[in-house]
């Protein structure tokens, strides 16, 4: 029993650490983001298009650290990184709005998340067969 804890425990370290870094990449487009609106490039009516966006690009980026952390079922392990960055930054992002709901939102940022996960790991593994 605890042999297939411990064979387990690299598979969630993985998995941890690639949502941690799609949170890493959603901050720092956030923050370019928001530069780019205190200087006036580009308007507050993009907001919703580009919050949309940096929830896909941080949820494949963690698709594509977590597929090359495992050996096979990439697809698996890109949507499961996907998801759980999909939970951590609604998580985080709940905390600093100081309102923590659960609706219709989040699971949309789950679905989200996880498809963007699972499609950026299949993809970046065919292409590089």
């Amino acid at each position: 029993m605890a042999r297939g804890k411990a064979a387990n425990a690299p598979a969630v370290l993985t998995l941890l650490k690639a949502a941690f870094i799609g949170c890493v990449v959603s901050v720092a487009l956030i923050v370019i983001f928001a530069a780019l609106m205190w200087k006036q490039v580009v308007g507050v009516e993009l907001i919703p298009i580009v919050n949309a966006a940096i929830k896909v690009i941080g949820a494949a980026a963690a698709g594509f650290f977590a597929q090359r952390g495992c050996g096979s079922r990439a697809w698996l392990f890109g949507g499961a990184a996907g998801l759980i960055y999909a939970m951590l930054a609604y998580a985080v992002f709940s905390i600093l709005s100081g309102s923590f709901a659960l609706n219709m939102a989040m699971l949309s940022d789950m679905g989200i998340g996880l498809l963007s996960g699972m499609l950026c790991a299949m993809v970046t593994r065919a292409a590089a067969r």
